[in-house]
């Protein structure tokens, strides 16, 4: 019996045991590979990710988004490692350091202030983010922190405690720091 209805029966085997008795067990039928493969969109995520981010880094966007392997399994740093390896994709199992690109938190910990303070630079308009994927690490130039007005912003923030975007004007601001 061959063709699309055999495809979808199960696997029928019977277990002869020494003592004489027969087990019969039944078993669903393997997928084929063609549904197995894994997702187009999760090979362009890893191949975009993978110019600088680590397996681990990949896998965690991965399944933050929502894909699954071709199996159906969560991703994981050897998962992505054997899809980039079946798929010829460059890559390394550790992020490799950028001496251009820096993360958010190495972006806030540089400058001295909070992470909160560097997204609104970003939300501004006033310093530039990217991302490989969605939900990945944001990535902000080195360079454009030294750049103006940022340079400035950041200077009087730390010096005064308001944040101000342009002019002098910090009236009816808080203060984010405790005079001592």
């Amino acid at each position: 019996m061959y063709g699309q209805d055999a495809e979808k029966k199960p696997l029928q085997f019977t277990i002869h045991w020494k003592g004489g008795t027969h087990t019969q067990i039944e078993i669903e039928r393997p997928r084929p590979a063609t549904e197995m493969a894994t997702s187009m969109e999760a090979l362009d995520i890893i191949r975009r990710m993978a110019v600088r981010s680590g397996d681990d880094q990949i896998a965690s966007v991965l399944n933050r988004l929502g894909y699954s392997t071709g199996k159906e399994k969560r991703w994981n740093q050897i998962r992505v490692a054997t899809a980039r390896r079946n798929h010829s994709i460059p890559g390394q199992k550790r992020a490799a350091p950028d001496r251009e690109r820096i993360s958010l938190s190495e972006a806030a910990r540089l400058t001295g202030v909070s992470h909160h303070t560097i997204e609104r630079l970003v939300e501004a308009g006033l310093l530039k983010r990217e991302q490989a994927a969605p939900r990945a690490p944001w990535e902000i130039r080195r360079a454009d922190l030294d750049r103006e007005p940022v340079r400035s912003i950041i200077k009087r923030l730390l010096r005064t405690g308001k944040l101000v975007f342009q002019g002098d004007c910090a009236e009816g601001q808080s203060t984010l720091f405790n005079e001592n």
